[in-house]
This record gives structure tokens, sequence and C-alpha cells, in this order.
């Protein structure tokens, strides 16, 4: 037990423990861009009426914190496969790459699940609300936002 605490310890743990951590990072991607790409999906279906429902908005909630869980997942895991092996993700450009879309979709995931998640609802596509102007900045927020999100969780698995 004493040499998991310590850190050559640990590190060596992780190293050892590879293909387990690799393997909850892959799921992590695939739950990612799985709930994405059916978000994107379900959002376009659900505009069919130029709004959310709540029954709607609360399906899109439940994806957004399923895409939430697995960014954890894909972060944590990713953090245990860098601290097995630092010198060869060091040298990646891959991993550098990998590591600037993961900070890209923690930062939208953010916007897109605690800014725009809750007022869904409230945002209107068509008719009377589609003219109030703080109304019309967040449709336009909501749609750049989840086209990053989709080009961003198809990067992370490329």
């Amino acid at each position: 037990m004493n040499d998991v605490v310590t850190t050559g310890g640990f590190i060596g743990f992780l190293a050892d423990q590879r293909t387990i951590i690799l393997a909850l990072h892959a799921l992590g991607v695939a739950l990612g861009l799985g709930g994405a790409t059916i978000a994107d999906v379900l959002f376009f279906k659900f505009l069919k009426d130029l709004r959310i429902s709540s029954k709607e908005a609360e399906v899109m909630r439940v994806l957004s914190s399923v895409i939430l869980a697995s960014l954890l997942l894909m972060f944590f895991s990713g953090v245990g496969l860098y601290l097995g092996d630092r010198e060869a993700y060091n040298g990646s450009s891959g991993f550098l790459f990998k590591m600037i879309v993961v900070v890209v979709l923690s930062l939208n995931g953010f916007a897109l699940h605690w800014m725009i998640g809750p007022k869904l609802i409230d945002i209107s596509f068509g008719g009377e609300m589609h003219a109030n102007d703080h109304l019309r900045m967040l449709r336009k927020i909501a749609f750049a936002l989840g086209a990053v999100s989709i080009i961003s969780w198809y990067s992370a698995f490329l």
C-alpha cells in the first residue's frame, strides 16, 4: 500500500493499469461523442415547431448531463494516462492537440450546460418572441456552441 501512496509507486500503478485507464478513456469519448451527436440531432428535431417544450428541454438536460459525465471521465482517465507515461505524451503533438480540444469542450460544455440549457424553453425560434434582441442573441449563441460542440467531439474522437 505504501508503494502506491508514493509518487513513483502511484505513477507505476497508473502505468500498470494503462489498459483499464485507456478503456475508461475510450468509453468517455464514445459516450460524449454519442451524446453530443444525439443532442444535436434531437435539438433540430425538437425545433420543427420553432420552440423547445419543457419535456424536450428535459431530454436535452439529461443528454447534457451524460455529456458532462463523459467529459469528466475522459479528463480523469486522460490525467491517469498522462501521468503513467509523461515522456511519451510530452513529445506528442497529437496529445497537445487533444488537450486543446478538451479545453474547448470543457468551456463550451460549461456555456451550453449552465448558460444556454436553463433558457432553452424561453428561446423561441419563431413567432412574436423571435424579435426579442436578448433571445435572438441566445439563439445565435446556442447554434454556435452546438456547432463547436459537435466539431470538438469529432476532433477528440479522430
